[in-house]
């Protein structure tokens, strides 16, 4: 049996290269960018007005005031066609292409205009209010990194550059396998001796949380040759295999031989740790399978403590889910033979955060994750001082929700 560390670091070490995939930049907002972007073109793509007003040359302006013809215009998209000449001034609207021969917008309200006749009355200095070509970037300087998470205001970068399509970190394909003859679906009358499946919907929408690709979301008897079949199946499918049940050492329990006969390797299997000691973890060429405990509180952990970690890792993002600090509000003796992922909640007072444990922790117990926030790993024997701190890792589909 291995420390929860090592599980995690054993993870990290099989861990594949991170796929890739080319999307329209509509369809990219929240992935991992794949490569740097560089500017196509510079920004502003042109000398062009900060503001409704006069394009002049500056050197007519050494006497104020001063009176120039208007001899044209320059809307936005309908640039003036001449050459400023000294004597003259063009309208220019905002954004509009600073026309030849001027270097200066002086603003309309600092102008008197009658007729084809402007009066400038002051000038501040020569380039006022123009925004130059290339002033913000150059072609060819970086505008992303490698690495970044693409948001709207990305977007606006990149349609503003022209570029259509990105290169991002492709999303992770998930399997999803639930087993046990005695699980049916929650939507069916069961008998007494029947037990409603709760870890298919609950894990299903963790995966999607944390941005994988569900492709199969099934639901398995106690019986080897279908689970061999099945994972066979799926590793022409997935990148990633997900079980809940079938992992401890009962004669029903076939998941981990099953592995074995679809051809994966084991790289653990048991941690020192609860809930979720039976973890399983296993992997092919291709394919990374975690086997997770049936117990729905136990696969709940296991899942946003090593399956949701490794998820957003396989898109390009670093460890991100969300650490609260947080200061406990009473004394806890911790005496157990296994190191524990606490369930707490979170309660905010004018000193800050503090963490209550959950009085139900038991792996069959899902009020121990819906009434919490999240978790707190604690040795098998320990002692948590009043207001001592720790770290809170808050369930990771929950960190946009003004916790901490």
């Amino acid at each position: 049996m291995i420390s929860i560390q090592e599980a995690m670091e054993r993870i990290w070490a099989r861990l594949p290269e991170k796929k890739r995939e080319t999307l329209d930049i509509s369809e990219s907002t929240g992935r991992v960018l794949a490569h740097q972007v560089t500017a196509a073109e510079p920004s502003p793509r042109f000398t062009n007005s900060a503001m409704d007003g006069m394009a002049v040359r500056f050197e007519d302006l050494q006497s104020l005031p001063v009176e120039l013809s208007i001899v044209g215009e320059s809307r936005a998209g309908v640039p003036f066609q001449g050459i400023v000449q000294n004597g003259q001034a063009v309208r220019i609207s905002t954004g509009a292409v600073l026309p030849q021969g001027a270097d200066t917008v002086i603003p309309i309200e600092d102008c008197q205009v009658e007729q084809s006749r402007v009066k400038v009355l002051t000038a501040k200095k020569k380039g006022a209010n123009v925004r130059k070509k290339g002033e913000e970037f150059e072609s060819g300087e970086v505008l992303l990194a490698s690495g970044t998470t693409l948001f709207p205001e990305h977007l606006a970068l990149l349609a503003a550059q022209g570029i259509q399509r990105v290169e991002v970190y492709a999303r992770p394909r998930v399997v999803l396998l639930t087993t046990g003859s005695e699980v049916k679906s929650f939507k069916e009358e069961i008998a007494d001796y029947e037990i409603r499946d709760s870890n298919l919907l609950m894990l299903g929408e963790a995966i999607k949380l944390a941005g994988g690709a569900l492709v199969v979301s099934d639901r398995l008897p106690d019986d080897f040759s279908l689970t061999v079949q099945k994972l066979k199946e799926a590793q022409n499918k997935a990148d990633v295999i997900v079980l809940s049940g079938g992992v401890s050492v009962g004669p029903h329990d076939h998941v981990k031989k099953a592995a074995a006969e679809a051809g994966f390797s084991e790289v653990f299997w048991k941690v020192n740790q609860q809930p979720g000691k039976p973890l399983f973890f296993a992997a092919s060429d291709n394919t990374l399978l975690f086997g997770l405990p049936g117990n729905p509180v136990s696969a709940f952990m296991s899942m946003a403590h090593y399956v949701y970690p490794v998820l957003r890792r396989l898109q390009g993002f670093d460890d991100d889910r969300a650490v609260c600090v947080a200061r406990a509000r009473s004394r806890l003796e911790i005496n157990k033979k296994r190191a524990q992922l606490l369930r707490v909640r979170l309660e905010k007072t004018d000193e800050g955060w503090h963490f209550i444990p959950l009085k139900r922790q038991g792996s069959h117990m899902i009020t121990s994750i819906s009434q919490a926030d999240g978790y707190i790993v604690v040795g098998p024997v320990e002692t948590i001082e009043k207001d001592e701190t720790r770290n809170v890792y808050l369930f990771p589909w929950r960190k946009s929700y003004g916790l901490c």
